[in-house]
């Protein structure tokens, strides 16, 4: 999943990140959010997904967000993202039921890079929200996110890219009660001051 960006599109590692931002230009929510990667406290809770990855219980949160809804629906989904790359699942079928159908096309085409080199994915894409926008059924968490240097040579096991971080928007629709990814794009500000922790399977 190296590219998340573009506003709207997604990430690989290395690669989902990257494709996903030149693809998201060609669809994606309405919702609005500041690009800003500034902590803020603006969401709320709605019905939780799956449970995904995280630290063992005695570790700090990832961040002051973990509790919001969207935030939990995004990181099941790039959970379900990751272990459908090192399935080598092209379909994203059991991706779906996290993402609407458009999500699923944006993240089909993210992973693309990642399924034909190919590559394996150690654990969900990392990132840490810092902020978190609602506007009815659409929601926007700006992140600062490990864009490359998470995908690894299925072979040698060997980081594809350089790590690199950057802000990123995840758009998250709230469909039958339900918080889904629909898209992503690049958002602004500087996240050389933000921690990004990473969690392995």
């Amino acid at each position: 999943m190296s590219s998340f960006g573009q506003r709207r599109t997604l990430l690989p590692a290395a690669s989902l990140l990257t494709l996903a931002l030149s693809v998201s230009a060609c669809g994606g929510s309405d919702a609005k959010a500041a690009d800003d990667p500034s902590p803020s406290t603006s969401a709320t809770t709605s019905a939780s997904p799956t449970p995904t990855p995280t630290p063992t219980p005695t570790s700090e949160p990832l961040s002051p967000f973990e509790d919001q809804a969207p935030v939990k629906a995004a990181r099941a989904f790039l959970a379900a993202v990751a272990r459908a790359v090192n399935a080598g699942d092209r379909s994203m079928k059991s991706v779906a039921p996290l993402a609407t159908p458009a999500g699923v096309g944006v993240i089909a085409l993210t992973v693309k890079s990642d399924l034909d080199r190919p590559a394996t994915l150690p654990g969900p894409q990392p990132f840490t929200p810092v902020n978190v926008r609602k506007h009815g059924a659409l929601a926007t968490i700006s992140t600062c996110m490990k864009t490359e240097g998470w995908s690894l040579d299925a072979k040698t096991h060997k980081r594809w890219e350089k790590p690199k971080v950057s802000p990123i928007l995840i758009d998250m629709r709230r469909v039958g009660g339900q918080w889904k990814f629909d898209n992503t794009a690049f958002g602004t500000g500087d996240c050389s001051g933000v921690k990004i922790t990473e969690v392995r399977w």
